[in-house]
């Protein structure tokens, strides 16, 4: 296509660009069909059967009874006997690696996301040091767990 034919079409269509299609003639209604069925009426008919009502199981008569009373002493004994073990001392309060700990685990991650959110422009000696504290508590707080276990020992969980 040459660069007139394009300009001829191309105005032939902005020229016609408002236009509105006339729609195709609607079709002849059928003669000789016998009209349509009324629309149903809008209410539910009731239902054929009723709904099943599903119940739980009955409980048993003899799960009523008072249980004995001497069962329950003999599970009250085991209960009033008991003596908590002995607790382990509390760090005193001049710990360095406590509060080492604390300050590389919480500030550490706060700076990093105060760095991200409001400051993204700043120095990278600002995000290396949130890094470095994060880093810095977190290797303090793996240094803190015993050295060793005893093989016997009972206690396997943490030491709070």
């Amino acid at each position: 296509m040459g660069d007139k034919d394009v300009d001829a079409q191309f105005a032939d269509i902005v020229a016609h660009w408002d236009d509105v299609e006339s729609l195709p003639d609607p079709p002849d209604p059928l003669v000789g069909h016998p009209p349509p069925p009324p629309a149903p009426n809008p209410t539910n008919p009731p239902p054929t059967r009723p709904f099943v009502v599903w119940r739980g199981a009955e409980p048993d008569p003899v799960a009523d009874e008072e249980p004995d009373p001497l069962e329950l002493s003999d599970d009250d004994d085991e209960d009033a006997h008991f003596e908590p073990g002995p607790t382990a001392p509390l760090p005193p309060q001049e710990d360095l690696q406590f509060w080492g700990i604390v300050v590389g685990l919480v500030a550490g991650p706060l700076l990093l996301l105060w760095l991200v959110l409001f400051r993204p422009d700043v120095s990278s000696w600002w995000t290396m040091a949130a890094l470095g504290l994060t880093v810095g508590g977190f290797v303090l707080l793996v240094l803190r767990q015993p050295q060793s276990r005893d093989e016997d020992d009972p206690d396997n969980g943490a030491r709070l």
